[in-house]
C-alpha cells in the first residue's frame, strides 16, 4: 500500500466476521474488493460528470491536470470510463481544447479514440483492472527478463 494514502476505517467489524477456512475466505474477500469498487463507481460516477461534462476546464494546462488526475484515481480504484462508443474501458486524454476518451478494441488491441467528452452521452464508470505492460508481454512472448539478460 502506498504510504501517502491514509488509512480509513469503513466497514468496522467487517473483517471480523470472514469465515475461517482458508477458500471461503479467499472468496468472501474477493467478493468485499467487488461490492466496494461498484459501490466506489456510483458515488465517483456523479463527480466525474460533473467534472468533464459539466464543468470542464477551459485553458490547457487545466484539462491536462484533471485528465491525469482523474485517470490516477480510476486506476488506483479499480475502475475505468466506459467508452460509450467501443463499450470498452477508457482512459482520459487532454487533446488542444478538448478532452477525450481513448480505449483499446479487440482484437488487434489498437488505440481509439471518441469524440470530445463534453458532447458523448453521460459517461459511466465500471470495474476495470489493469495489467502491467511488461507482465501482457511476458505473456505474449513466453520470455522472462532473464532471458533478456542472456
Amino acid at each position: 500500500m502506498n504510504s501517502r494514502h491514509r488509512k480509513v476505517h469503513l466497514f468496522p467489524g467487517t473483517f471480523e466476521q470472514l469465515p475461517l477456512d482458508a477458500a471461503a475466505r479467499l472468496e468472501t474477500l474477493v467478493d468485499l474488493t467487488h461490492s466496494f469498487r461498484i459501490a466506489l463507481a456510483e458515488q465517483l460516477q456523479p463527480v466525474v460528470r460533473m467534472l468533464l461534462q459539466e464543468h470542464p476546464p477551459s485553458d490547457d494546462a487545466g484539462r491536462r491536470e484533471l485528465a491525469h488526475r482523474l485517470n490516477y484515481v480510476l486506476r488506483e480504484s479499480g475502475l475505468a470510463i466506459r467508452d460509450p462508443v467501443s463499450g470498452q474501458p477508457s482512459s482520459i486524454v487532454p487533446e488542444p481544447y478538448r478532452l477525450v476518451l481513448q480505449s483499446r478494441t479487440a482484437p488487434s488491441n489498437r488505440r481509439t479514440r471518441s469524440g470530445n467528452v463534453k458532447t458523448l452521452p453521460p459517461l459511466e464508470l465500471i470495474e476495470h483492472t489493469r495489467q502491467e505492460p511488461f507482465l501482457t508481454w511476458r505473456q505474449k512472448t513466453g520470455k522472462d527478463s532473464e532471458d533478456l539478460r542472456r
